[in-house]
Parts: structure tokens; sequence; C-alpha cells
């Protein structure tokens, strides 16, 4: 919250840092002493995630600490995953999870580690895949996996693997295609689909 409030300040990259270096701080000694509180892990993962978004994720105000947004993030992955295995029904921790490896391919692709970028998004697909599996009318469902069809197809086209990139690409256009001809008015809808065939 302070971070925000300030984001936009000229000067306040200081305070800002300031506040990254003891939200850690505060993070991390929390986390020793959770002793699997699952309730307390979750929180944990999301403040690891938000302090992620804040050191290194692109397209949003950050501070550029790449190497710390994937520390964040990783972290962040670690308790996601855990808690996703201990309770595979929960939708919300599943969604959670994709979110965190989108944000780590997100910042791996803006350090150019695009191996690593598809090794996330490969990693969050099946999720995505399973959760449209058990709601397969729902449009946030069918938009997730659409996103993820597109992640993986500009990842490949960045690394010149063109072919698996048009498959990908083919995959999301028609998902999107699906999403527009059952809501025709929809500007979301229509926005996705034009995307997806640039």
């Amino acid at each position: 919250e302070f971070h925000d409030a300030i984001a936009g300040l000229p000067g306040s990259t200081k305070a800002r840092e300031l506040v990254v270096r003891r939200a850690l701080q505060y993070l991390d000694s929390l986390a020793s002493e959770s002793s699997n509180d699952a309730s307390l892990e979750r929180e944990l993962a999301a403040a690891y995630e938000r302090v992620g978004d804040v050191q290194g994720l692109p397209n949003v105000p950050n501070l550029g600490d790449t190497a710390g947004a994937l520390r964040s993030h990783r972290t962040a992955l670690a308790l996601r995953q855990k808690l996703a295995a201990a309770n595979p029904l929960d939708l919300a921790l599943q969604g959670e999870l994709v979110t965190t490896y989108s944000h780590l391919s997100t910042i791996s692709i803006g350090a150019n580690d695009f191996r690593g970028a598809l090794d996330s998004t490969r990693k969050a697909l099946p999720i995505r895949e399973a959760l449209l599996a058990r709601k397969p009318s729902g449009v946030a469902e069918r938009s997730s996996v659409a996103a993820g069809y597109h992640e993986v197809s500009t990842i490949m086209s960045a690394l010149g693997e063109w072919s698996a990139a048009l498959e990908y690409a083919q995959r999301e256009t028609s998902t999107f295609e699906a999403l527009l001809a059952s809501d025709p008015a929809n500007g979301r809808a229509q926005r996705n689909v034009g995307i997806a065939y640039k």
C-alpha cells in the first residue's frame, strides 16, 4: 500500500527500496515461524509475490531488481506448490499457483531467459487445463488456457521455434474465437481475438 502511494513520486526509489527490504525481513522472519500453518503460508505466498512484483515484474512500476524478483517469486512458488499439493481440490490455490508461474515467466522473459520462461509457462499450462476441465464452460478458465497458449507461442517465437509457436497461436486463436462467438458484443473478447490474430 505504501509502495503504491509513493510509486509515482519523483525521487521515491530509495524509499521504495527500504519498504521492500523491511518487508522481506519481516516475511523471512514470519516464514521461519510458520510451522506448517496453511493459512499463514498462503498469506506469506501472496506477500512474497507482491514484493516480487515491486522488485521487478515488467510492465508495472518496479525497482528493476530482477534477481530479487525471481527470489521472491520462487519463495512464493515453493509455498504455493506445497499448499496446492496438499489441497488439490482447492481451485483458488491452483489459480494462485498459475499466477506465480506466470509472473516467473514474465520476469524471465524480461531477463532474456526464454528457456526459464518456457519452463514456468509449461508447468502452469496443465494446471490451467485442469481448472478448465473442472469448469468447461467457465469464461475465466477458457481465457486462462488461451492466455497460457499465448505465452507458450510468444516464447517459442522468441526461441525461433516457429512450428510450435504457430501451433500454440492457433490453439489460442480458436479458444478466443469460441469465447467471442458465445458473446459477440464483449469488448474484451473482441480485443483478445484481435491480439491472437496479430
